[in-house]
Protein backbone atom coordinates (compact mmCIF):
# COMPACT_ATOMS: atom_id res chain seq x y z
CA UNK A 1 0.00 0.00 0.00
CA UNK A 2 1.59 3.06 -1.34
CA UNK A 3 0.93 5.78 1.05
CA UNK A 4 0.71 9.89 -0.14
CA UNK A 5 3.01 12.66 1.31
CA UNK A 6 1.04 15.11 3.52
CA UNK A 7 1.21 17.77 1.20
CA UNK A 8 -0.36 15.66 -1.72
CA UNK A 9 -2.92 14.28 0.58
CA UNK A 10 -3.68 17.69 1.70
CA UNK A 11 -3.85 18.94 -1.44
CA UNK A 12 -5.94 16.39 -2.96
CA UNK A 13 -8.41 16.92 -0.41
CA UNK A 14 -8.34 20.52 -1.34
CA UNK A 15 -9.24 20.27 -4.47
CA UNK A 16 -12.20 17.60 -4.02
CA UNK A 17 -13.56 20.07 -1.58
CA UNK A 18 -13.37 23.41 -3.59
CA UNK A 19 -15.75 21.55 -6.45
CA UNK A 20 -18.08 20.76 -3.99
CA UNK A 21 -18.74 24.43 -3.14
CA UNK A 22 -19.27 25.67 -6.45
CA UNK A 23 -22.27 28.20 -5.86
CA UNK A 24 -25.57 26.81 -7.93
CA UNK A 25 -26.88 29.54 -10.35
CA UNK A 26 -30.35 30.15 -9.86
CA UNK A 27 -32.93 29.29 -11.76
CA UNK A 28 -33.64 31.79 -14.24
CA UNK A 29 -37.10 34.03 -14.19
CA UNK A 30 -39.41 32.72 -16.48
CA UNK A 31 -40.41 36.09 -18.72
CA UNK A 32 -43.47 36.89 -19.35
CA UNK A 33 -44.33 39.58 -21.78
CA UNK A 34 -46.27 42.20 -20.35
CA UNK A 35 -45.34 45.43 -22.47
CA UNK A 36 -47.42 47.12 -25.00
CA UNK A 37 -46.60 49.47 -27.72
CA UNK A 38 -49.59 52.41 -28.51
CA UNK A 39 -49.16 54.42 -32.22
CA UNK A 40 -51.51 56.56 -33.82
CA UNK A 41 -51.75 60.21 -34.48
CA UNK A 42 -54.06 63.51 -33.54
CA UNK A 43 -54.32 67.31 -34.47
CA UNK A 44 -54.66 70.04 -31.44
CA UNK A 45 -57.61 71.81 -31.17
CA UNK A 46 -59.60 73.68 -33.73
CA UNK A 47 -59.45 77.02 -32.85
CA UNK A 48 -62.97 77.03 -33.82
CA UNK A 49 -64.48 74.85 -31.57
CA UNK A 50 -63.23 77.20 -28.69
CA UNK A 51 -64.88 80.81 -27.77
CA UNK A 52 -62.58 83.63 -27.94
CA UNK A 53 -65.06 86.37 -26.75
CA UNK A 54 -64.49 89.90 -27.25
CA UNK A 55 -66.40 92.42 -24.64
CA UNK A 56 -66.58 95.97 -25.54
CA UNK A 57 -67.92 98.13 -23.27
CA UNK A 58 -68.61 102.15 -24.67
CA UNK A 59 -68.42 104.74 -21.81
CA UNK A 60 -69.83 107.67 -23.27
CA UNK A 61 -70.38 111.00 -21.88
CA UNK A 62 -73.58 112.81 -22.89
CA UNK A 63 -73.51 115.55 -20.84
CA UNK A 64 -74.92 119.25 -21.75
CA UNK A 65 -71.11 120.40 -23.17
CA UNK A 66 -71.58 117.22 -25.63
CA UNK A 67 -73.70 119.49 -27.73
CA UNK A 68 -71.30 121.73 -28.71
CA UNK A 69 -68.20 119.46 -28.56
CA UNK A 70 -69.57 116.98 -30.89
CA UNK A 71 -72.66 118.48 -32.83
CA UNK A 72 -72.31 116.45 -35.98
CA UNK A 73 -72.69 112.96 -33.36
CA UNK A 74 -69.84 111.55 -34.71
CA UNK A 75 -69.82 109.67 -31.43
CA UNK A 76 -72.95 107.79 -32.39
CA UNK A 77 -71.12 107.41 -35.69
CA UNK A 78 -67.88 105.71 -33.61
CA UNK A 79 -70.21 103.03 -31.97
CA UNK A 80 -72.47 102.56 -34.91
CA UNK A 81 -68.77 101.55 -36.94
CA UNK A 82 -67.92 98.80 -34.56
CA UNK A 83 -71.04 97.44 -34.19
CA UNK A 84 -70.52 97.21 -38.25
CA UNK A 85 -67.43 96.17 -38.19
CA UNK A 86 -68.20 93.18 -35.33
CA UNK A 87 -71.69 92.11 -37.21
CA UNK A 88 -70.20 88.80 -38.09
CA UNK A 89 -67.36 88.28 -35.81
CA UNK A 90 -68.37 85.18 -33.48
CA UNK A 91 -67.85 86.23 -29.73
CA UNK A 92 -67.92 89.38 -30.21
CA UNK A 93 -70.50 91.07 -27.11
CA UNK A 94 -71.10 95.02 -26.85
CA UNK A 95 -72.30 97.01 -23.44
CA UNK A 96 -73.23 100.49 -24.15
CA UNK A 97 -73.26 103.17 -21.26
CA UNK A 98 -74.10 106.94 -21.32
CA UNK A 99 -73.66 108.91 -18.66
CA UNK A 100 -74.74 112.89 -18.36
CA UNK A 101 -78.58 113.80 -17.68
CA UNK A 102 -78.80 110.55 -16.31
CA UNK A 103 -76.17 107.13 -15.74
CA UNK A 104 -77.79 104.34 -17.77
CA UNK A 105 -76.98 101.22 -19.68
CA UNK A 106 -78.41 100.80 -22.99
CA UNK A 107 -77.84 97.21 -23.60
CA UNK A 108 -78.51 93.77 -21.55
CA UNK A 109 -77.26 90.48 -21.20
CA UNK A 110 -80.48 88.11 -21.41
CA UNK A 111 -81.19 84.86 -21.57
CA UNK A 112 -82.62 84.58 -25.06
CA UNK A 113 -83.39 87.41 -27.54
CA UNK A 114 -86.62 87.81 -29.47
CA UNK A 115 -88.19 88.00 -27.20
CA UNK A 116 -86.09 88.98 -24.65
CA UNK A 117 -85.86 86.99 -21.28
CA UNK A 118 -84.37 86.88 -17.76
CA UNK A 119 -82.59 90.44 -18.51
CA UNK A 120 -79.99 92.55 -16.60
CA UNK A 121 -77.75 95.20 -17.95
CA UNK A 122 -74.94 94.09 -19.62
CA UNK A 123 -73.11 92.83 -22.85
CA UNK A 124 -75.46 91.73 -25.77
CA UNK A 125 -74.52 90.45 -29.42
CA UNK A 126 -73.90 93.54 -32.00
CA UNK A 127 -77.11 93.28 -34.15
CA UNK A 128 -79.01 93.58 -30.79
CA UNK A 129 -77.16 96.25 -29.23
CA UNK A 130 -77.57 98.20 -32.40
CA UNK A 131 -81.17 98.29 -31.24
CA UNK A 132 -79.70 100.41 -28.02
CA UNK A 133 -77.45 103.03 -29.25
CA UNK A 134 -80.01 105.89 -30.11
CA UNK A 135 -79.55 107.73 -26.99
CA UNK A 136 -75.87 108.32 -27.49
CA UNK A 137 -77.05 111.20 -29.42
CA UNK A 138 -78.87 112.72 -26.02
CA UNK A 139 -76.94 115.23 -24.60
CA UNK A 140 -77.32 117.03 -20.92
CA UNK A 141 -76.61 117.33 -17.04
CA UNK A 142 -73.53 117.10 -15.73
CA UNK A 143 -69.96 115.29 -15.89
CA UNK A 144 -70.07 112.61 -13.43
CA UNK A 145 -66.56 110.41 -13.84
CA UNK A 146 -67.27 108.29 -10.75
CA UNK A 147 -70.68 107.62 -10.85
CA UNK A 148 -70.33 105.93 -14.55
CA UNK A 149 -67.11 104.31 -13.27
CA UNK A 150 -69.29 102.43 -10.18
CA UNK A 151 -72.21 101.30 -12.41
CA UNK A 152 -69.19 100.09 -15.05
CA UNK A 153 -67.53 98.32 -12.55
CA UNK A 154 -70.90 96.71 -11.32
CA UNK A 155 -71.90 95.32 -15.10
CA UNK A 156 -68.97 93.79 -15.53
CA UNK A 157 -68.37 92.30 -12.25
CA UNK A 158 -71.70 90.79 -13.28
CA UNK A 159 -70.47 89.39 -16.79
CA UNK A 160 -67.59 88.01 -15.54
CA UNK A 161 -69.25 86.03 -13.04
CA UNK A 162 -71.48 84.24 -15.68
CA UNK A 163 -68.57 83.52 -18.25
CA UNK A 164 -67.06 79.82 -17.72
CA UNK A 165 -63.41 79.98 -16.92
CA UNK A 166 -62.18 78.49 -20.22
CA UNK A 167 -63.89 81.62 -22.40
CA UNK A 168 -61.99 84.18 -19.99
CA UNK A 169 -58.96 82.86 -20.58
CA UNK A 170 -59.60 83.61 -23.96
CA UNK A 171 -61.45 86.88 -23.48
CA UNK A 172 -60.10 90.36 -24.19
CA UNK A 173 -62.24 93.07 -22.75
CA UNK A 174 -61.88 96.32 -23.97
CA UNK A 175 -63.14 99.64 -21.93
CA UNK A 176 -63.73 102.70 -24.16
CA UNK A 177 -64.04 106.03 -22.09
CA UNK A 178 -65.24 109.15 -24.16
CA UNK A 179 -65.44 112.62 -22.39
CA UNK A 180 -65.08 116.29 -23.55
CA UNK A 181 -63.95 117.00 -20.24
CA UNK A 182 -63.50 116.64 -16.19
CA UNK A 183 -65.45 115.54 -13.51
CA UNK A 184 -67.53 118.70 -11.94
CA UNK A 185 -70.83 116.98 -10.48
CA UNK A 186 -70.42 117.27 -6.87
CA UNK A 187 -68.93 119.59 -4.25
CA UNK A 188 -65.73 118.20 -4.08
CA UNK A 189 -65.21 119.93 -7.67
CA UNK A 190 -62.10 122.33 -8.12
CA UNK A 191 -61.04 122.84 -11.33
CA UNK A 192 -57.86 124.00 -9.99
CA UNK A 193 -56.98 121.17 -7.62
CA UNK A 194 -58.46 118.59 -9.95
CA UNK A 195 -56.37 119.94 -12.80
CA UNK A 196 -52.94 119.75 -10.29
CA UNK A 197 -53.81 116.44 -9.35
CA UNK A 198 -54.37 115.17 -12.61
CA UNK A 199 -51.16 116.38 -13.60
CA UNK A 200 -49.44 114.56 -10.80
CA UNK A 201 -51.34 111.82 -11.35
CA UNK A 202 -50.23 111.29 -15.35
CA UNK A 203 -47.00 111.82 -14.34
CA UNK A 204 -46.22 109.70 -11.31
CA UNK A 205 -48.72 107.34 -12.19
CA UNK A 206 -49.78 107.67 -8.40
CA UNK A 207 -52.62 109.90 -7.50
CA UNK A 208 -52.03 112.48 -4.84
CA UNK A 209 -53.76 110.20 -2.32
CA UNK A 210 -55.91 113.01 -1.19
CA UNK A 211 -59.26 111.71 0.87
CA UNK A 212 -61.81 114.19 -0.82
CA UNK A 213 -59.67 114.50 -4.35
CA UNK A 214 -62.12 112.96 -7.16
CA UNK A 215 -58.80 111.81 -8.68
CA UNK A 216 -58.20 109.10 -6.16
CA UNK A 217 -61.68 107.87 -6.31
CA UNK A 218 -61.00 107.11 -10.08
CA UNK A 219 -57.95 105.78 -9.40
CA UNK A 220 -59.38 103.00 -7.48
CA UNK A 221 -62.13 102.34 -9.43
CA UNK A 222 -59.89 101.61 -12.54
CA UNK A 223 -57.95 99.40 -10.22
CA UNK A 224 -61.31 97.58 -9.41
CA UNK A 225 -61.76 96.61 -13.33
CA UNK A 226 -57.86 95.39 -12.80
CA UNK A 227 -58.57 93.30 -9.85
CA UNK A 228 -61.50 91.60 -11.49
CA UNK A 229 -59.60 90.58 -14.40
CA UNK A 230 -56.91 89.30 -12.37
CA UNK A 231 -59.35 87.81 -10.29
CA UNK A 232 -61.03 86.09 -13.20
CA UNK A 233 -57.74 85.10 -14.81
CA UNK A 234 -59.00 87.24 -17.76
CA UNK A 235 -56.53 86.96 -20.52
CA UNK A 236 -57.04 91.05 -20.88
CA UNK A 237 -58.61 94.12 -20.16
CA UNK A 238 -57.56 97.40 -20.90
CA UNK A 239 -59.22 100.82 -19.92
CA UNK A 240 -59.35 102.90 -23.12
CA UNK A 241 -59.71 106.80 -22.75
CA UNK A 242 -60.60 109.43 -26.31
CA UNK A 243 -60.56 113.03 -24.95
CA UNK A 244 -62.95 115.10 -27.22
CA UNK A 245 -63.01 119.46 -27.37
CA UNK A 246 -64.67 121.98 -29.28
CA UNK A 247 -61.80 123.94 -31.61
CA UNK A 248 -63.06 126.84 -29.26
CA UNK A 249 -62.48 125.41 -25.79
CA UNK A 250 -59.95 127.20 -24.22
CA UNK A 251 -56.14 125.72 -24.13
CA UNK A 252 -55.60 125.69 -20.49
CA UNK A 253 -58.99 123.54 -20.40
CA UNK A 254 -58.40 121.20 -23.15
CA UNK A 255 -54.81 120.35 -21.56
CA UNK A 256 -56.28 119.64 -18.20
CA UNK A 257 -59.21 117.16 -19.87
CA UNK A 258 -56.44 115.49 -22.05
CA UNK A 259 -54.33 114.78 -18.74
CA UNK A 260 -56.76 113.43 -17.17
CA UNK A 261 -57.73 111.06 -20.05
CA UNK A 262 -53.90 110.28 -20.66
CA UNK A 263 -53.95 109.24 -16.71
CA UNK A 264 -57.11 106.77 -16.89
CA UNK A 265 -55.23 104.91 -19.93
CA UNK A 266 -52.62 104.62 -18.32
CA UNK A 267 -53.98 103.17 -15.09
CA UNK A 268 -56.42 101.07 -17.05
CA UNK A 269 -53.36 99.67 -19.30
CA UNK A 270 -54.77 100.98 -22.17
CA UNK A 271 -54.83 103.95 -25.04
CA UNK A 272 -55.01 106.94 -25.34
CA UNK A 273 -56.46 109.08 -27.92
CA UNK A 274 -57.02 112.84 -28.65
CA UNK A 275 -59.49 114.35 -30.33
CA UNK A 276 -59.44 117.81 -29.22
CA UNK A 277 -58.81 119.91 -32.97
CA UNK A 278 -62.62 119.22 -33.88
CA UNK A 279 -61.96 115.78 -36.03
CA UNK A 280 -64.60 113.20 -35.91
CA UNK A 281 -64.59 110.51 -32.89
CA UNK A 282 -63.76 106.78 -33.41
CA UNK A 283 -62.86 104.30 -31.16
CA UNK A 284 -60.70 102.12 -34.56
CA UNK A 285 -57.47 103.08 -32.37
CA UNK A 286 -58.08 100.05 -30.06
CA UNK A 287 -57.30 96.01 -31.25
CA UNK A 288 -60.31 94.66 -30.53
CA UNK A 289 -59.86 91.70 -32.90
CA UNK A 290 -59.89 87.97 -30.77
CA UNK A 291 -57.00 85.83 -29.36
CA UNK A 292 -58.28 82.84 -31.71
CA UNK A 293 -54.87 81.14 -32.63
CA UNK A 294 -53.66 78.29 -34.08
CA UNK A 295 -52.55 75.58 -30.82
CA UNK A 296 -49.14 73.48 -31.29
CA UNK A 297 -48.50 70.38 -28.53
CA UNK A 298 -46.73 71.37 -25.75
CA UNK A 299 -46.44 68.19 -24.42
CA UNK A 300 -47.51 64.50 -24.55
CA UNK A 301 -47.48 61.78 -21.93
CA UNK A 302 -48.65 58.21 -21.54
CA UNK A 303 -49.51 56.68 -18.24
CA UNK A 304 -50.59 53.54 -17.28
CA UNK A 305 -53.36 54.31 -14.57
CA UNK A 306 -53.27 50.60 -13.48
CA UNK A 307 -49.25 50.32 -12.91
CA UNK A 308 -47.62 52.70 -10.32
CA UNK A 309 -44.51 53.51 -11.51
CA UNK A 310 -41.48 51.01 -11.07
CA UNK A 311 -39.37 53.60 -8.66
CA UNK A 312 -42.57 53.66 -6.50
CA UNK A 313 -42.30 49.90 -6.25
CA UNK A 314 -38.70 50.25 -4.54
CA UNK A 315 -39.67 51.71 -1.80
CA UNK A 316 -42.63 49.92 -0.87
CA UNK A 317 -41.04 46.35 -1.01
CA UNK A 318 -37.30 45.39 -0.87
CA UNK A 319 -37.57 42.14 -2.58
CA UNK A 320 -38.58 43.78 -5.57
CA UNK A 321 -36.54 43.18 -8.42
CA UNK A 322 -35.61 44.95 -11.55
CA UNK A 323 -36.00 41.59 -13.31
CA UNK A 324 -39.14 40.56 -12.80
CA UNK A 325 -41.12 40.87 -15.97
CA UNK A 326 -44.49 40.92 -14.15
CA UNK A 327 -43.38 43.55 -11.42
CA UNK A 328 -45.74 41.44 -9.29
CA UNK A 329 -44.73 43.75 -5.77
CA UNK A 330 -45.87 47.22 -5.58
CA UNK A 331 -46.83 48.23 -9.02
CA UNK A 332 -50.32 46.82 -9.37
CA UNK A 333 -52.93 49.55 -8.57
CA UNK A 334 -56.26 47.67 -9.58
CA UNK A 335 -58.68 51.00 -8.91
CA UNK A 336 -56.07 53.81 -10.49
CA UNK A 337 -56.06 55.88 -7.51
CA UNK A 338 -52.40 56.10 -7.67
CA UNK A 339 -51.44 54.04 -4.64
CA UNK A 340 -50.45 50.42 -5.04
CA UNK A 341 -52.47 47.60 -4.35
CA UNK A 342 -49.79 46.19 -1.82
CA UNK A 343 -49.65 49.41 0.05
CA UNK A 344 -53.65 49.49 0.23
CA UNK A 345 -53.22 46.40 1.91
CA UNK A 346 -50.78 47.03 4.77
CA UNK A 347 -53.15 50.49 5.33
CA UNK A 348 -55.99 48.45 5.07
CA UNK A 349 -57.48 50.01 2.24
CA UNK A 350 -59.66 48.40 -0.53
CA UNK A 351 -57.73 48.23 -3.55
CA UNK A 352 -60.85 47.86 -5.31
CA UNK A 353 -62.21 51.31 -4.28
CA UNK A 354 -60.41 54.91 -4.90
CA UNK A 355 -62.49 56.03 -1.88
CA UNK A 356 -62.43 53.69 0.54
CA UNK A 357 -64.56 55.43 3.45
CA UNK A 358 -66.46 57.19 0.40
CA UNK A 359 -65.45 60.84 2.05
CA UNK A 360 -65.20 62.59 -0.90
CA UNK A 361 -61.69 62.43 -0.37
CA UNK A 362 -59.39 59.57 -2.18
CA UNK A 363 -57.51 57.24 -0.70
CA UNK A 364 -54.47 58.70 -2.28
CA UNK A 365 -54.95 62.45 -0.73
CA UNK A 366 -55.94 61.01 2.63
CA UNK A 367 -53.25 58.77 2.38
CA UNK A 368 -50.76 61.15 1.37
CA UNK A 369 -51.64 64.31 3.85
CA UNK A 370 -52.25 61.30 7.22
CA UNK A 371 -49.48 63.63 8.74
CA UNK A 372 -51.70 66.71 8.60
CA UNK A 373 -54.77 65.12 10.11
CA UNK A 374 -56.81 63.24 7.66
CA UNK A 375 -57.64 59.55 7.40
CA UNK A 376 -58.81 56.97 4.88
CA UNK A 377 -60.81 55.28 6.77
CA UNK A 378 -62.49 58.18 8.55
CA UNK A 379 -65.37 59.18 7.10
CA UNK A 380 -66.13 62.12 8.74
CA UNK A 381 -63.04 64.29 7.96
CA UNK A 382 -63.58 65.65 4.42
CA UNK A 383 -64.26 68.46 3.66
CA UNK A 384 -66.47 67.25 0.77
CA UNK A 385 -69.60 67.60 1.53
CA UNK A 386 -71.30 70.44 -1.70
CA UNK A 387 -73.30 69.64 -4.03
CA UNK A 388 -70.66 70.12 -6.54
CA UNK A 389 -67.50 69.24 -4.48
CA UNK A 390 -67.19 65.83 -5.59
CA UNK A 391 -67.18 66.79 -9.70
CA UNK A 392 -63.93 67.10 -11.95
CA UNK A 393 -64.86 70.58 -13.01
CA UNK A 394 -61.33 70.54 -15.23
CA UNK A 395 -61.23 66.88 -15.72
CA UNK A 396 -57.80 66.94 -14.70
CA UNK A 397 -58.74 63.65 -12.32
CA UNK A 398 -58.57 65.28 -8.65
CA UNK A 399 -62.59 66.16 -7.72
CA UNK A 400 -62.90 70.34 -6.95
CA UNK A 401 -62.52 69.58 -3.33
CA UNK A 402 -59.66 67.93 -3.63
CA UNK A 403 -57.47 70.93 -5.39
CA UNK A 404 -58.02 72.99 -2.60
CA UNK A 405 -56.42 70.30 -0.29
CA UNK A 406 -53.60 69.81 -3.36
CA UNK A 407 -52.99 73.42 -3.47
CA UNK A 408 -54.11 73.85 -7.13
CA UNK A 409 -57.42 75.27 -9.00
CA UNK A 410 -60.77 73.51 -9.94
CA UNK A 411 -60.98 75.43 -12.98
CA UNK A 412 -57.13 74.68 -14.89
CA UNK A 413 -56.03 71.41 -15.85
CA UNK A 414 -52.33 72.32 -15.87
CA UNK A 415 -52.74 75.14 -12.47
CA UNK A 416 -48.76 75.62 -13.14
CA UNK A 417 -48.98 75.88 -17.05
CA UNK A 418 -45.82 73.55 -17.23
CA UNK A 419 -47.45 71.08 -19.56
CA UNK A 420 -48.58 68.12 -17.41
CA UNK A 421 -52.20 67.86 -15.68
CA UNK A 422 -52.61 68.52 -11.85
CA UNK A 423 -53.79 65.07 -11.48
CA UNK A 424 -51.04 63.54 -13.88
CA UNK A 425 -48.42 65.42 -11.09
CA UNK A 426 -49.85 64.16 -8.31
CA UNK A 427 -49.41 60.76 -9.14
CA UNK A 428 -46.02 61.03 -9.98
CA UNK A 429 -45.08 62.93 -6.92
CA UNK A 430 -44.35 66.13 -8.74
CA UNK A 431 -46.08 69.46 -7.35
CA UNK A 432 -48.62 70.55 -9.70
CA UNK A 433 -48.38 74.57 -7.99
CA UNK A 434 -45.18 75.00 -9.35
CA UNK A 435 -43.80 74.77 -12.66
CA UNK A 436 -41.04 72.44 -11.68
CA UNK A 437 -40.76 70.19 -14.91
CA UNK A 438 -36.96 71.25 -15.51
CA UNK A 439 -35.98 70.93 -11.55
CA UNK A 440 -34.05 67.21 -10.66
CA UNK A 441 -35.67 66.59 -6.85
CA UNK A 442 -33.88 62.94 -6.52
CA UNK A 443 -30.84 64.16 -7.92
CA UNK A 444 -30.39 61.18 -10.23
CA UNK A 445 -29.62 63.09 -13.11
CA UNK A 446 -32.94 63.11 -15.05
CA UNK A 447 -35.60 66.27 -14.71
CA UNK A 448 -38.98 65.93 -13.39
CA UNK A 449 -40.53 66.60 -17.06
CA UNK A 450 -38.12 63.10 -18.17
CA UNK A 451 -39.47 60.98 -15.10
CA UNK A 452 -43.16 61.80 -16.01
CA UNK A 453 -42.96 60.82 -19.54
CA UNK A 454 -40.66 58.19 -18.39
CA UNK A 455 -43.43 56.59 -15.99
CA UNK A 456 -40.72 57.15 -12.79
CA UNK A 457 -41.98 58.80 -9.49
CA UNK A 458 -39.86 62.27 -9.43
CA UNK A 459 -38.41 61.79 -5.98
CA UNK A 460 -36.97 58.38 -5.98
CA UNK A 461 -33.68 57.96 -7.21
CA UNK A 462 -33.77 55.04 -10.11
CA UNK A 463 -31.80 55.76 -12.84
CA UNK A 464 -29.83 52.53 -12.69
CA UNK A 465 -33.75 50.97 -13.22
CA UNK A 466 -34.96 53.83 -15.64
CA UNK A 467 -33.39 52.59 -18.68
CA UNK A 468 -35.19 48.96 -18.46
CA UNK A 469 -38.68 50.57 -17.28
CA UNK A 470 -38.92 53.79 -19.18
CA UNK A 471 -41.87 54.49 -21.59
CA UNK A 472 -40.23 55.31 -24.88
CA UNK A 473 -41.43 57.90 -27.20
CA UNK A 474 -41.43 58.95 -30.81
CA UNK A 475 -43.67 61.56 -31.84
CA UNK A 476 -43.57 63.66 -34.94
CA UNK A 477 -44.81 66.71 -36.77
CA UNK A 478 -47.14 66.02 -39.13
CA UNK A 479 -48.02 69.59 -40.44
CA UNK A 480 -51.24 71.69 -40.53
CA UNK A 481 -54.25 70.33 -41.47
CA UNK A 482 -56.51 73.70 -42.01
CA UNK A 483 -56.39 74.95 -38.73
CA UNK A 484 -54.76 72.40 -36.91
CA UNK A 485 -51.97 71.27 -36.11
CA UNK A 486 -51.03 67.23 -36.14
CA UNK A 487 -48.81 64.88 -34.79
CA UNK A 488 -48.10 60.85 -35.13
CA UNK A 489 -46.64 59.07 -32.24
CA UNK A 490 -45.82 55.41 -30.63
CA UNK A 491 -45.09 54.68 -27.15
CA UNK A 492 -43.64 51.39 -26.49
CA UNK A 493 -42.53 49.83 -23.15
CA UNK A 494 -45.62 50.55 -21.11
CA UNK A 495 -45.43 47.83 -18.20
CA UNK A 496 -49.19 46.15 -17.93
CA UNK A 497 -50.30 44.91 -14.29
CA UNK A 498 -52.11 41.96 -13.36
CA UNK A 499 -55.02 44.05 -11.52
CA UNK A 500 -57.62 42.53 -9.27
CA UNK A 501 -60.53 45.06 -11.13
CA UNK A 502 -62.05 47.97 -9.46
CA UNK A 503 -65.93 48.39 -8.24
CA UNK A 504 -67.75 51.41 -9.28
CA UNK A 505 -67.69 54.39 -7.27
CA UNK A 506 -69.87 54.52 -4.52
CA UNK A 507 -72.94 57.64 -4.45
CA UNK A 508 -72.72 60.26 -1.81
CA UNK A 509 -75.87 61.26 0.11
CA UNK A 510 -77.28 62.54 -2.68
CA UNK A 511 -76.99 59.67 -4.86
CA UNK A 512 -74.43 61.33 -7.23
CA UNK A 513 -71.72 59.29 -8.54
CA UNK A 514 -68.57 61.34 -7.89
CA UNK A 515 -65.62 61.64 -10.29
CA UNK A 516 -62.94 58.60 -10.38
CA UNK A 517 -59.68 60.05 -11.49
CA UNK A 518 -58.52 59.74 -15.10
CA UNK A 519 -58.88 56.30 -14.95
CA UNK A 520 -62.25 56.37 -14.31
CA UNK A 521 -64.37 53.93 -11.83
CA UNK A 522 -65.41 50.58 -12.40
CA UNK A 523 -62.90 48.26 -13.85
CA UNK A 524 -62.70 44.43 -15.29
CA UNK A 525 -60.10 42.06 -13.80
CA UNK A 526 -56.73 42.32 -15.94
CA UNK A 527 -57.54 45.30 -16.94
CA UNK A 528 -55.63 48.36 -17.81
CA UNK A 529 -56.41 51.96 -18.58
CA UNK A 530 -53.28 53.79 -20.16
CA UNK A 531 -54.17 57.34 -20.43
CA UNK A 532 -52.82 59.46 -22.90
CA UNK A 533 -52.68 63.85 -22.37
CA UNK A 534 -52.01 66.10 -24.81
CA UNK A 535 -51.82 69.91 -23.25
CA UNK A 536 -51.67 72.96 -26.41
CA UNK A 537 -50.94 76.05 -26.43
CA UNK A 538 -51.39 78.73 -28.72
CA UNK A 539 -47.98 78.54 -31.21
CA UNK A 540 -46.99 81.92 -31.38
CA UNK A 541 -47.82 82.58 -27.11
CA UNK A 542 -46.30 79.21 -25.61
CA UNK A 543 -46.32 80.32 -21.98
CA UNK A 544 -49.98 81.26 -21.99
CA UNK A 545 -52.68 79.00 -20.68
CA UNK A 546 -53.65 76.39 -22.63
CA UNK A 547 -55.84 73.93 -23.32
CA UNK A 548 -55.65 69.38 -23.24
CA UNK A 549 -56.85 66.82 -24.63
CA UNK A 550 -57.09 62.71 -23.45
CA UNK A 551 -57.22 59.60 -24.92
CA UNK A 552 -57.00 55.70 -23.63
CA UNK A 553 -56.30 52.45 -24.17
CA UNK A 554 -57.84 49.48 -22.37
CA UNK A 555 -55.17 46.55 -22.48
CA UNK A 556 -55.36 43.30 -20.36
CA UNK A 557 -52.56 41.39 -18.62
CA UNK A 558 -52.93 38.43 -16.37
CA UNK A 559 -49.15 36.95 -15.27
CA UNK A 560 -50.74 33.72 -14.22
CA UNK A 561 -51.95 32.36 -17.26
CA UNK A 562 -49.52 34.17 -19.36
CA UNK A 563 -52.31 36.16 -21.12
CA UNK A 564 -52.48 39.25 -22.57
CA UNK A 565 -54.93 41.74 -24.71
CA UNK A 566 -53.32 42.63 -27.49
CA UNK A 567 -51.80 39.08 -28.01
CA UNK A 568 -49.09 40.99 -30.14
CA UNK A 569 -48.95 43.70 -27.42
CA UNK A 570 -49.75 46.81 -29.97
CA UNK A 571 -52.52 49.16 -30.05
CA UNK A 572 -53.61 52.21 -32.81
CA UNK A 573 -55.12 55.10 -31.21
CA UNK A 574 -57.42 56.66 -33.92
CA UNK A 575 -57.78 60.48 -33.84
CA UNK A 576 -61.15 60.42 -32.76
CA UNK A 577 -59.83 58.87 -29.30
CA UNK A 578 -58.77 62.44 -28.21
CA UNK A 579 -61.54 64.31 -26.41
CA UNK A 580 -61.34 67.74 -24.57
CA UNK A 581 -60.18 67.25 -20.99
CA UNK A 582 -63.66 68.50 -19.53
CA UNK A 583 -65.55 65.77 -21.97
CA UNK A 584 -63.47 63.30 -21.14
CA UNK A 585 -64.69 60.11 -19.30
CA UNK A 586 -62.57 57.03 -19.66
CA UNK A 587 -65.75 54.47 -18.95
CA UNK A 588 -66.79 55.47 -21.99
CA UNK A 589 -63.87 56.76 -24.81
CA UNK A 590 -61.30 53.97 -23.29
CA UNK A 591 -60.42 52.12 -27.11
CA UNK A 592 -60.06 48.71 -27.15
CA UNK A 593 -57.75 46.51 -29.04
Amino acid sequence: MRILPFATAALVASACTDAQLEPVPPPEVERADNKLQVSGSFCTTDPDELDFPVKLYFLIDTSQSMNATDPNLTRLDAVLDVIDLTLNQPGVEIAIQVFGAGNRVLTEHCATYNPNTDCMPGFMPPAEALTRVGDVAFAGGTTDFVLALQTAVSTLATDLALQAPDDLRNARYVMFFLSDGIPDNDSRFDPVDTCEDAAYWEMTGEPPNMSVDVVDDVDILIQQFLDLAEQYDVRELSFNAAFAAAPDTATEVKACGSTFMRGMSKKGQGVYRDFSSGEAINFLFVDFTSFKRVFAMKNFTANNINARPFSAALGVDPRVRSDDPTLAFGIIDSDGDGISDQVEDLAGLDPQQQDTDGDGFSDLLEHTLKTSGLDALDPTDADCAGDTDRLDTDGDGLRDCEEIFFGVLKDFYDSDNDGFGDGIEILYGSNPSLPDTFLDVDFDGVNNSGEMRAHSRVDTDDVVELSEHAYRYKVAELGLEGSTMCYEFNVSNIALATTTGAEAPVPDAAGNVQASGLGGGQMSLAENRIIFEVTENPFDMPSEPGVARLACARARFDATRRLKDPANGKMILPREAFKPATEFDPAVDCIDP
